[in-house]
């Protein structure tokens, strides 16, 4: 690669992260999820751009989550939660779930299982990035929290 290439990649991963990280409560529907769904598979190149500017924006984003504010988003395991700490978030991988127009792409990352309130169903704190695959750039970040049962 060139310099330039080099030096034009590097200022598009450190572009501007999202100003505010939305929070949705446990199990509130994602609107990005009525996105056409996608192969997680077709898009290698777009998942390891995120991971190249996640490396950048990463401490912008995940300064914004605190333990107090997940325990906020738990709405059937409060009990549970009440002394939850928050990981180190290290090694953060990276899977597209859906695309918007074939330029938006809905990334999922699992950020920490978390306590559940029946031993049957498992709860994770979920970091979803909207990535602009014209623009290279993560435009939009959501915390959340989802949880399924075991059977």
């Amino acid at each position: 690669m060139t310099f330039r290439i080099c030096l034009l990649l590097t200022l598009l991963a450190c572009a501007q992260a999202p100003k505010q990280v939305r929070f949705l409560s446990e199990m509130t529907p994602l609107p990005e999820e009525t996105w056409e769904r996608c192969a997680a598979s077709q898009y290698g190149k777009s998942i390891r751009q995120v991971a190249f500017t996640w490396i950048h924006q990463r401490e912008t984003i995940l300064n914004q989550i605190t333990a107090e504010k997940v325990r906020n988003l738990s709405n059937w395991a409060k009990k549970e939660m009440a002394d939850y700490e928050l990981p180190a978030f290290k090694n953060q991988t990276f899977r597209a779930t859906h695309i918007q127009n074939n330029e938006n792409l809905l990334i999922e990352s699992v950020l920490d299982t978390l306590p559940s309130h029946h031993p049957l169903v498992t709860r994770q704190l979920k970091l979803y990035l909207i990535y602009n695959r014209k623009h290279n750039t993560i435009i939009d970040a959501i915390v959340t929290i989802r949880g399924w049962a075991e059977e």
